[in-house]
């Protein structure tokens, strides 16, 4: 057909030469047997055909298996081809050049296709790497292809990185790689602030880097950050923007280029690029390096979004498990208001029958007095009535402790001997060690200071812990008691340790363990229990500025350890302590030397 422009298909990716050039009206694509014959699996046999009419060339798909698609977009009937855009058939891209016939320019941005990795974003000056003013330059052609996969290239690796140092490092990496001219080159970031422009990472051609005396050109970079435009000197000497008292001079820059590192909204600092020849850059070499600069800003920015997300989500974790604590103290509280509220009104009708009790044990005394009968099969009645008195007068000295503790009352401190309290107590729970055949093995620490204590509340304590750990254990009970003295974050505190060889606890249990009303014994088994006992001795420990820690194995016992401060602190650091006064829970084997100190 005379007068018929050619048609130039470039190749930018695939399998097949570099062009192909179409001449006639109608020219097939496929397989073996068609004009262009692509060496492409992804190609079928009759894949598509390009026609010549009305002045144009259009591209219509032969129903293959993968479609056609222009410009990343699958086509369904006969598309016009115009230069610059994008023919993709199988896995092989073609640039389109039409020579012969007036071109058209498209007044939008190039479209690339959907399933590239990377969204590059190039403004108008960038867009130019793929423009073609020549369609039948084929030298041409190659660089914008060669320039499009370094951006391919680049934006594989820098936009996968997340930390600022590596991220600079492999943005010059990828400019002395791709820009062979380049002999050195450096990145340096603007404070908006100061105004300062900080060199952040250089590199040389042969890899190394210059330290922190690294100089550099203001007065090329003034002229980037002023204007927000890319610069390129091939002549310094003989360049009108430079006089001769610049830093250009000095540093004797021969050719240098520098370009902003930005995002689309942000200006981060510039990347400048230095040769040691005349006219080493051309303008494809700047626009190259532009687009450089933009993915490595858009890097930065993710960089930035990146640590401020991860700042935000550790403070957001750190608020979420103050809620969690402040929700737990909050939980306990209302427990121990609870208890509060209980003790107070049960305690009047306890101690109703308490009178009682006492009143007819007092009557009984002054009529064992005037009898001649003193015993009964042996037994002292006298010492029973004695005995009564006593439990009766215990009862009601604990109702009374509970009452104080469930007002928050402080508790009476004086002085206290650590080891005679804990004899006291194991004295005082002597018959259920026997009832239960409990074997005791103490280990106190001689010469412990006196610690100032309410005894009676504290002895409560131990005696609930006592009795806890007679009835968890099944078989040979044995009982490790140990006092000591430990240094804990420069005070001094009394230690007093109640190990068993019982069945342990679990974790859910030992979570739950000082919670008001919580108990694992089961009613009707002879040692139900209130679920008050641990969590009244908690309140009691804490009220002393003291603490618990539970060390729990299941199947093979627990230790409970009671930390008492043997100094009196000031109220500013009893405050402190208070608030951090917490259940330690942990998980630790039970000190194997225990039950060969029982044997």
């Amino acid at each position: 057909m005379s007068g018929m422009p050619k048609l130039t298909l470039v190749r930018v990716s695939g399998c097949t030469k570099s062009s192909h050039t179409i001449e006639k009206p109608e020219t097939s694509i496929g397989r073996e047997g068609s004009d262009i014959n692509l060496l492409d699996g992804a190609v079928s046999r009759h894949h598509a055909k390009i026609s010549f009419r009305n002045g144009a060339f259009y591209i219509e798909d032969l129903k293959s298996c993968n479609g056609t698609l222009v410009n990343g977009n699958q086509i369904s009937t006969p598309t016009k081809l115009t230069p610059q855009e994008r023919l993709q058939i199988g896995g092989t891209t073609f640039a389109i050049a039409i020579s012969g016939q007036e071109e058209t320019r498209q007044a939008s941005p190039q479209k690339l296709n959907s399933d590239a990795t990377v969204s590059i974003m190039l403004d108008a000056q960038m867009r130019d790497i793929l423009a073609v003013s020549d369609a039948a330059n084929i030298k041409e052609l190659q660089r914008s292809k060669d320039d499009l996969m370094a951006l391919y290239r680049a934006a594989q690796v820098i936009s996968a990185i997340l930390d600022r140092e590596e991220l600079f490092e492999k943005t010059l990496e990828i400019i002395i790689g791709e820009l062979k001219s380049v002999d050195y080159a450096s990145i340096h970031l603007y404070d908006e602030q100061s105004g300062a422009l900080a060199c952040v990472a250089n590199r040389h051609k042969d890899g190394r880097a210059d330290g922190d005396d690294y100089t550099f050109s203001r007065s090329i970079t003034d002229c980037v950050l002023r204007d927000r435009k890319a610069v390129l000197v091939n002549d310094a000497q003989n360049d009108g923007r430079f006089d001769t008292s610049m830093s250009v001079f000095k540093l004797k820059i021969r050719s240098a280029m520098c370009v902003p590192l930005q995002s689309r909204d942000r200006l981060f600092g510039v990347i400048q690029a230095d040769a040691l020849r005349h006219a080493a850059f051309s303008k494809e070499d700047l626009k190259l390096l532009t687009a450089i600069g933009m993915q490595a800003g858009a890097a930065i920015e993710n960089a930035s979004l990146y640590e401020k997300l991860a700042i935000e989500t550790a403070a957001l974790k750190e608020t979420n498990e103050k809620l969690q604590i402040a929700q737990q103290s909050l939980v306990q509280s209302e427990k121990l208001a609870a208890v509060g509220q209980l003790t107070a009104g049960i305690v009047h009708d306890v101690k109703n029958p308490l009178v009682v009790i006492g009143g007819h044990a007092q009557l009984l005394r002054e009529v064992l007095e005037n009898s001649p009968v003193k015993e009964i099969d042996g037994l002292d009645l006298t010492q029973s009535v004695s005995e009564i008195e006593k439990g009766v007068s215990h009862c009601v000295e604990i109702i009374t402790q509970l009452l104080q503790f469930a007002r928050q009352s402080q508790p009476k401190m004086e002085p206290t001997d650590v080891n005679k309290l804990m004899e006291e107590t194991l004295n005082f729970v002597a018959y259920e060690l026997r009832k239960h055949s409990v074997k005791i093995v103490t280990d106190y620490t001689k010469n412990i200071p006196p610690v100032h204590m309410d005894g009676n509340q504290i002895k409560q304590c131990l005696m609930n812990i006592v009795i806890n750990a007679v009835q968890a254990v099944k078989e040979k009970p044995l009982l490790t008691i140990s006092t000591m003295l430990k240094n804990i974050d420069g005070r001094q505190f009394a230690s007093i340790s109640i190990s068993d060889n019982g069945t342990g606890m679990s974790d859910e249990v030992k979570q739950h363990l000082f919670e008001p009303f919580f108990t694992t014994k089961k009613a009707g088994s002879g040692c139900g229990g209130t679920g008050l006992g641990l969590s009244t001795s908690y309140g009691i420990i804490r009220n002393h500025g003291g603490s618990i820690e539970v060390d729990s194995v299941l199947g093979l016992g627990t230790t409970f350890t009671i930390l008492m401060p043997t100094t009196l602190p000031s109220s500013k650091e009893s405050s402190e302590y208070d608030d951090s006064s917490t259940v330690k829970l942990k998980r630790v084997e039970p000190a194997p030397d225990k039950e060969a100190a029982a044997n």
